[in-house]
């Protein structure tokens, strides 16, 4: 009914209630109707079977068929519901038969077989003749007082057959007033409703379209006042709502028109303003060219001079110096490198926001990038006598295409900011595939023991010359650039990288690049192949490490703690092991007499 006009709910709202009522009058003075007549058909053929009965109880009786013709014919005549009369003797043989025409129907044939069930009714009843038997020596009077008796002979029988053409003609009568009825009633609540819902309606319409002018801006227009009270009322708050609106349409204008007047102003400000900026920006463009091509250029006019202190620093540390003199040439090459360090950073940088650094993948191997990283941190690691080591997948291709030399700088940079921030305990670089990429990616993960990032210091990471914190960077030093320089080339080589650091626990960095395996030649088993290895050491990560390390080399690897080696698991498989690998780290020096017994046992 939401689509409904209001002059349209009034009708149905009217004519409903009506025909609720007109229908369920109709149908119980209908039904009560052709029950009537129904009732009163059985009971008229019962009656009429009765009357025949006693009338032909004579002609039956002495035989006279004249005579119960007679009393056929009249019923016939006089009976328009009777069609057929059988009468029959005692032993039902008919003894004479009389048959009537109905009138012609005068409704159609359907209307006869849905109002009734069967077209004909059949009543049957018996003729009983008395008989007077008188007994003058009856010992035993009747409880009359007197000696006669009667008795009761049965001669034949009535068979009267009544249609139920007329009966149903008088229901199909009744329906049909009941219809008109229900039409009656049904027309007269429509025109009730019609002529209420054209008061109702007419000024609701009057109002909705003035409505509709006031919204699309006509303010000028007044309704007439000719509706009942309470729509009065509302066209009466209609007019007034025109009027303001039309008084504030006014005023609106004539700020419209203040204050387009000073916008224009205003825009042809901004277009000067605009002009200076695009002076500004243009100067500021060709200063930051400027500026990269005079840092490119300052970068490499630095690097020649930097290299030839660092090759006669070198030569110089190669002559006869004393400790002093070698402490210093010492200092003087460890400081040339930083700063070269700092430059090659630079350069890079550079590089990489003017758009000239490209990646160049070719095939690679991904243990040899990895040793060549450790190898150049491992003694500063050694220096702060904390632990370095990586663990690879044994689902890592050896060949991978990739570009070397940055995958070799990303490393680098990782691996060296954990060594750097790391006081103690251990940095690990794990490469697996990644789960959540393209079936080639690869995933590479530098976990440390470090001093950790809190959530705002985690904000600043990956930001140009600058560190989580100033603090740490006048106690580690740096300059910021590693991070950032990392972070491009990860997404130059369509790759992601991301972090999860603790404070005071430590830091996990991790980027993933996609690397497909590259198919080489099949090369000549290790000789390591096949061989069994023993693997002590105290560190799970690095005893894990090492595990994965000569899996990859095709050997069978029984790993554990120096303590359960000492337990006799080793003593009990004697001479079953091909190779003892003991890892010895500074903390296990003081139990250096029992690796030393352990390895004498064995």
């Amino acid at each position: 009914m939401r689509d409904w006009s209001i002059r349209e709910q009034i009708i149905f709202l009217a004519l409903l209630p009506a025909l609720f009522i007109a229908l369920v009058l109709s149908v119980y003075f209908t039904t009560s109707q052709l029950s009537y007549i129904s009732k009163s058909l059985n009971i008229h053929g019962q009656t009429l079977a009765g009357q025949i009965a006693p009338a032909t109880e004579y002609g039956v009786f002495s035989g006279n068929e004249e005579s119960i013709k007679r009393v056929l014919s009249n019923t016939l005549s006089n009976d328009k519901d009777v069609i057929r009369i059988t009468i029959s003797n005692e032993k039902d043989v008919e003894l004479i038969s009389l048959t009537g025409n109905p009138d012609p129907r005068k409704y159609p044939d359907f209307l006869y077989n849905l109002l009734s069930e069967e077209q004909s009714l059949y009543f049957i009843s018996p003729i009983i003749t008395e008989s007077l038997q008188i007994d003058d020596f009856s010992d035993q009077p009747d409880q009359a007082g007197t000696s006669s008796n009667y008795s009761m002979n049965l001669i034949g029988f009535v068979n009267l057959e009544l249609t139920t053409q007329y009966s149903t003609e008088l229901k199909i009568s009744s329906l049909l007033q009941g219809s008109l009825i229900t039409i009656a009633i049904l027309v007269l609540s429509a025109l009730i409703a019609i002529h209420t819902s054209r008061r109702i309606a007419h000024p609701i319409q009057s109002l909705t379209q003035t409505v509709r002018k006031i919204a699309s801006g006509e303010y000028n227009i007044h309704i007439n006042q000719d509706a009942p009270e309470e729509l009065a009322i509302l066209e009466s708050c209609v007019n007034s709502m025109a009027s303001e609106l039309n008084a504030s349409q006014t005023d609106m204008e004539a700020r419209i028109n203040e204050f387009t007047q000073e916008l224009q102003q205003t825009l042809e400000e901004l277009e000067i303003r605009n002009a200076e900026l695009d002076i500004t920006r243009s100067n500021a463009m060709q200063a930051s060219k400027s500026k990269s091509e005079f840092l490119a250029n300052m970068s490499h006019e630095i690097r020649t001079p930097l290299s030839g202190i660092l090759g006669f620093t070198e030569l110089l540390s190669n002559t006869n110096l004393d400790a002093q003199q070698t402490d210093y040439a010492l200092t003087i090459q460890r400081s040339a490198f930083n700063l070269l360090t700092i430059i090659d950073d630079i350069l890079d940088l550079s590089k990489i926001e003017s758009g000239k650094m490209e990646i160049t993948p070719t095939s690679c191997n991904v243990i040899n990038i990895i040793e060549d990283v450790i190898d150049l941190l491992a003694p500063t690691a050694y220096e702060k006598n904390i632990e370095l080591f990586y663990h690879v997948d044994n689902k890592i291709p050896d060949a991978i295409e990739a570009d070397p030399i940055r995958l070799r700088q990303i490393l680098l940079n990782l691996i060296g900011n954990a060594v750097k921030f790391t006081l103690k305990g251990h940095v690990e670089l794990r490469v697996e595939p990644d789960p959540e990429k393209q079936e080639h990616s690869i995933r590479f993960s530098v976990s440390d023991t470090g001093v950790g990032m809190d959530q705002n210091n985690k904000q600043q990471l990956f930001t140009a010359f600058t560190q989580a914190d100033t603090s740490i960077t006048r106690k580690f030093g740096g300059t910021g650039l590693g991070l950032v320089i990392s972070r491009k080339l990860v997404l130059l080589m369509k790759g992601d990288i991301g972090f999860d650091s603790t404070k005071g626990v430590g830091s996990t960095f991790w980027f993933c690049i996609p690397a497909p395996a590259i198919q080489t030649e099949s090369t000549e088993a290790s000789d390591l192949s096949g061989r069994r290895i023993a693997v002590i050491e105290e560190h799970s990560l690095c005893r894990n490490a090492l595990k994965a390390m000569f899996e990859r080399w095709g050997c069978v690897t029984n790993e554990m703690s120096l303590k359960d080696a000492l337990a006799d698991r080793l003593l009990t498989e004697n001479g079953k092991f091909d190779a003892l690998v003991i890892g010895i780290s500074r903390q296990n020096l003081p139990a250096i007499k029992q690796y030393n017994q352990l390895i004498d046992q064995v």
